[in-house]
């Protein structure tokens, strides 16, 4: 079973890698979400892996053991029971061509996914009344 939600969690919670280990929030500040029982990557080379995982508002609260991290639950808090399985930080990987693209909305013939037959005629019609070379380069 995939577990969708404490993958968004870890990728909600960044910076992971940076953090030293967080002490136990005062009482009365219980979780929003809490993964426990699962072998919980940190990428903290101090505290690698961790049981637990108690997380408010988007952030981190604490790090830990399950018996630790368990009294930071409340009738609200979503408990996340991972059955042993290993969580960890989001892979999130986002970058940019800024001169590609120019290029192909300057100079390419552009269409999207959902463009029927006959629009994406049109469009090629378009494209090669514009474009007085050999070749039309365009696509999605």
């Amino acid at each position: 079973m995939i577990f969708h939600r404490p993958a968004l969690a870890l990728a909600l919670a960044a910076g992971l890698s940076v953090l030293s280990t967080p002490t136990l929030a005062a009482s009365g500040n219980n979780a929003d979400m809490l993964l426990h029982n699962g072998r919980i990557y940190t990428e903290n080379p101090q505290q690698p892996w961790v049981e637990a995982i108690a997380i408010k508002d988007g952030k981190i609260l604490a790090l830990g053991q399950d018996a630790d991290l368990l009294a930071l639950r409340s009738a609200q808090t979503e408990v996340v029971d991972l059955q042993g399985k290993m969580a960890m930080p989001g892979i999130v990987e986002a970058h940019s061509h800024p001169v590609w693209g120019g290029l192909k909305q300057l100079f390419q013939c552009n269409f999207p996914f959902t463009v029927t037959p006959e629009a994406l005629a049109d469009i090629i019609q378009a494209c090669v009344a514009r474009d007085d070379t050999a070749w039309i380069r365009g696509g999605q």
